[in-house]
């Protein structure tokens, strides 16, 4: 799928997969104004971590 100005470039495959460039499909929903993702994936990509860092 290609993807234009306003659709959602998050990847649907994993890197762990063997997978051929013909098959590799992005999101394609609409993006958040100002954004490269939906929402949902926009909220992936940026989750606010959990738990605070420790140091070692």
């Amino acid at each position: 799928m290609k993807a234009g100005l306003l659709d959602c470039v998050y990847p649907l495959w994993s890197d762990h997969e063997p997978v051929s460039i013909e098959s590799k499909r992005v999101c394609g929903c609409r993006v958040v104004t100002g954004k490269r993702w939906c929402a949902q994936h926009y909220a992936v990509v940026f989750e606010p971590l959990k738990k605070p860092l420790r140091a070692a």
